[in-house]
């Protein structure tokens, strides 16, 4: 329906047993067979990490400490160079809806930082443009303004609210322990 030719599969974890179909073999076989590229950086553009030191004191998974890891830069630096080919990439997660997911607050980011214009696809197949869940953000949030008391730029305002996304639904520790 879009054109994509080359999945990336972000999962940590590229296995599922309720869903083996999307297991990353059988995934890439599937794709092969179609003639759509298939890549598995789950290891540099994952959500879930065991590094003790990319956890905030609260036990969550700090997307701002992955993003400075070098890993986590020559993926997205793959995505960038598969986009450049010309290819039509998408990214994806076990997580249908992309604003509670990983690849919006923490690959997503970091795409749209380096210049790339980032379209979200919905379960039911539309579009929603980056943009647009940074809106979100911002109503989530409590602020209907693009500047804060103390002068905040929208940069600024706009880096706290992926933070707070980042608390609301990164990986914990704490979630691990209670499954």
């Amino acid at each position: 329906m879009h054109g994509v030719d080359c999945v990336i599969d972000v999962r940590s974890i590229p296995y599922s047993k309720y869903t083996p179909e999307f297991n990353k073999n059988n995934l890439y076989k599937k794709l092969d067979f179609q003639k759509i590229c298939y890549r598995y950086l789950g290891n540099k553009l994952g959500g879930r990490y065991s590094n003790p030191n990319l956890f905030s004191a609260e036990g969550f998974v700090d997307y701002k400490k992955v993003r400075q890891r070098a890993e986590f830069k020559e993926g997205i630096q793959e995505i960038i160079k598969l986009i450049q080919k010309g290819r039509r990439v998408t990214l994806m997660c076990m997580e249908k809806e992309p604003f509670d997911c990983h690849r919006f607050v923490l690959i997503s980011y970091s795409l749209t930082n380096d210049g790339i214009n980032v379209e979200h696809i919905l379960e039911n197949g539309e579009l929603i443009s980056n943009k647009d869940l940074e809106n979100r953000l911002f109503k989530m949030y409590g602020q209907k303004k693009l500047f804060d008391a103390y002068g905040d730029s929208k940069e600024n305002e706009l880096e706290k609210y992926y933070e707070k996304r980042n608390w609301d639904i990164g990986y914990s520790i704490h979630k691990e322990t209670q499954l």
